[in-house]
């Protein structure tokens, strides 16, 4: 349902806790974070930063020059799944390299 909380599929996940999906959340007995733990913090938090200005920079570039485009498709119609592969190989010039023969034209 739209608006629902994420926070009961996160919890235990540490994604909700500030850390990274697989790494391990380090905090001492006393609940004061040792340097190093800090160190690994500013770490990962410099990664994220890095990571997001990179999705943000690709995003950029994806929708500045058209290069995604959706098309619709019906599995049980043979035309519009003819019509989907046609795109997709004129999309990676699938066959611009064949030798062209009488029949095909």
């Amino acid at each position: 349902e739209r608006g629902e909380s994420m926070e009961p599929y996160l919890a235990g996940s540490g994604a909700s806790e500030g850390t990274e999906p697989g790494e391990e959340k380090v905090v001492k007995s006393n609940d004061t974070p040792s340097k190093e733990s800090q160190k690994r913090s500013a770490a990962i938090e410099r990664r994220r930063r890095k990571r997001d200005r990179l999705t943000e920079a690709i995003s950029s570039l994806l929708d500045d020059f058209s290069m995604v485009s959706f098309m619709p498709l019906d599995i049980t119609d043979e035309e519009s799944i003819d019509v989907v592969l046609m795109t997709v190989d004129h999309c990676v010039q699938f066959g611009e390299d064949s030798e062209v023969r009488g029949a095909d034209l």
